[in-house]
Parts: C-alpha cells; sequence; structure tokens
C-alpha cells in the first residue's frame, strides 16, 4: 500500500506533498475476493492516521468519504496559507513625468 501511495501523490503534480489530505477507500466490499484485507488496510491507514472507509455500489458511503476529504482539505488550508501575503501591502504613487511644456 506504501508503493500505491507514493505513485498517487507522484501522478499528482508538484503540489502533492506528504501533507496532502488522505482517505483511503475498500471497494467492492460485498465481493469475498479482495486485493487488500479490511484488516490489513484498517491497520495500514491507522499507523498512517489517514480515514478509512468501507465502500460498494450498493451503499452510499463515498458521500462519507468525500466529506471527510474535504473536511481535511479545508482544515489544511486554515493551518497553512498557500499564498502567504504580508500583513500590511503599502501602496505609494510613484510619478514619473515625461511630459515637457511645449512653447508652442
Amino acid at each position: 500500500m506504501d508503493s500505491w501511495r507514493e505513485e498517487f501523490l507522484a501522478n499528482c503534480g508538484q503540489g502533492a506533498t506528504e501533507t496532502c489530505p488522505f482517505v483511503v477507500l475498500g471497494n467492492k466490499i460485498d465481493k469475498k475476493q479482495r486485493v487488500v484485507s479490511m484488516k490489513r488496510a484498517q491497520a495500514w491507514c491507522q499507523a498512517k492516521d489517514f480515514p478509512y472507509f468501507e465502500t460498494s455500489a450498493k451503499e452510499s458511503i463515498v458521500d462519507q468519504a468525500f466529506q471527510t476529504v474535504a473536511k481535511l482539505a479545508l482544515q489544511q488550508e486554515k493551518e497553512e496559507s498557500l499564498y502567504p501575503l504580508p500583513e500590511t501591502i503599502h501602496i505609494t504613487p510613484t510619478f514619473t513625468s515625461n511630459f515637457f511644456p511645449c512653447s508652442c
């Protein structure tokens, strides 16, 4: 699962870092054959402090997962500003005069 996350971050572009909000969805829970067991996924997510949801097409748990990742993103945005600005911006007009009076 670590290599899957690394690949995910690599494909997200330059803005993706280790601090990106991350939620894991175990899908097709109504099927018996799974690539990653629920127990293994839960343990991995718990160690990484990632929210984990079990989903299937028959249930609407996906909405809850998207709401969770949105809340995490908003929380992170509050904690760190993407574009920090100075507290005060001084605006002073600067005039350069290229106007020469004509003696016409």
